[in-house]
C-alpha cells in the first residue's frame, strides 16, 4: 500500500492525492519497496542525496503528496461537491484548481 503513490511522487515528480481509509507510511514504502527495484544508478543517486539531506524523502513528499485517510465516496463528495457558481451565474469550472490549492497549501 502506497507503492504507486511513492513512485509517482518521488520518481516522476507528480502531485499525488492518495485516498485510502488505512494510513500509509509512504517514506518507508519508498525506501524498502521502490528503491531496491530502481536501476543501480538511481539507487546510488538517492544514497548521495540522503547523505547530504537525511530528510530528503520526507521533504519531497511534503511538497507533492497528500493522503486523505477516508473512504473514496466521502472524499469524492468533498472534492467534487464543493464547487459553486461564478459571479455570472455559470458553473464554477475552477473547482479542481481550488481543491488542488487546498490540498497543497504549503507550496
Amino acid at each position: 500500500k502506497g507503492e504507486l503513490s511513492a513512485r509517482l511522487t518521488l520518481c516522476h515528480s507528480l502531485r499525488v492525492v492518495m485516498i485510502d481509509p488505512r494510513p500509509a507510511d509512504v517514506p518507508s514504502v519508498y525506501l524498502k519497496s521502490v528503491v531496491p527495484k530502481l536501476p543501480k544508478k538511481w539507487q546510488h543517486s538517492l544514497e548521495e542525496r540522503l547523505r547530504t539531506s537525511p530528510m530528503f524523502v520526507e521533504e519531497e513528499l511534503d511538497k507533492r503528496f497528500v493522503q486523505l485517510v477516508t473512504h473514496f465516496s466521502i472524499a469524492n463528495e468533498m472534492i467534487f461537491c464543493s464547487g459553486g457558481t461564478d459571479d455570472d451565474g455559470g458553473v464554477d469550472n475552477d473547482t479542481n484548481d481550488d481543491v488542488e490549492t487546498q490540498l497543497f497549501q504549503d507550496e
